[in-house]
């Protein structure tokens, strides 16, 4: 995965893999064209995953506390207010988890801020299923900004009630954050930072151990696993 470039890819629940309950309803089961076209790009997309780098860049410390700016939506009659509230709230988990080493300010001015999170009703192309995500700039592995995009109304929020949506945004703001703040996809399906981490509702040991690992270890620029 090229993290300066980095999408979150939201299965269609009824993808379960064995023993895993799907949290969010609204793919029409009656699309095999739709299910085909994902599969396929599921399968391109593990298989570049493999082949690129597993350097990860990070924050410097002296930019602590990050400031992070929510933009409002007004041009989308399917944005939801509460969407503001909740991607504001899966700050807070990953400030948890580096022991507070890793801190947040709301900021007001998006041009003051480090970590920006917007809104769009369109996906990137070649990946339909997806509901958000994020775009590092990076010098020398040093994180300099990071854009994240939620999708307001994905295909994964097609049946979803509104309380449904709204939980569906905090899970997408948690797993974007976590690569805003450095991290790659992760290969253990309980973590957030699994490729369909959607369908957990927390950070995992092992997510908290990456991030712990990428800012406190010896060699704080490169995290392998």
């Amino acid at each position: 995965m090229r993290i300066n470039n980095i999408h979150l890819n939201n299965i269609p629940p009824q993808i379960s893999e064995p023993g895993q309950k799907a949290e969010f309803k609204g793919i029409n089961n009656s699309q095999p064209k739709g299910i085909t076209d994902f599969v396929n790009e599921l399968l391109s997309w593990r298989q570049n995953e493999k082949l690129e780098s597993r350097k990860c860049p990070r924050w410097d410390m002296s930019r602590i506390p990050l400031k992070y700016f929510i933009s409002n939506s007004d041009e989308s009659d399917r944005f939801l207010s509460d969407f503001m509230d909740a991607a504001q709230s899966s700050f807070l988990p990953w400030s948890r988890a580096s022991a507070g080493l890793i801190r947040f300010e709301r900021v007001f001015n998006e041009d003051l801020s480090d970590i920006a999170i917007d809104w769009t009703d369109t996906t990137t192309p070649g990946r339909n299923f997806e509901s958000g995500h994020a775009d590092l700039k990076v010098l020398n592995n040093k994180i300099e900004k990071a854009k994240i995009k939620i999708v307001i109304s994905p295909l994964i929020d097609n049946l979803a009630s509104s309380k449904q949506r709204i939980e569906r945004v905090r899970r997408t703001s948690l797993h974007e954050i976590g690569h805003a703040l450095g991290l790659n996809h992760s290969e253990n399906r309980k973590d957030m930072m699994y490729y369909r981490g959607i369908n957990n509702n927390r950070l995992s040991s092992n997510d908290i151990k990456r991030l712990a690992d990428l800012y406190q270890s010896l060699k704080p620029d490169i995290i392998k696993y």
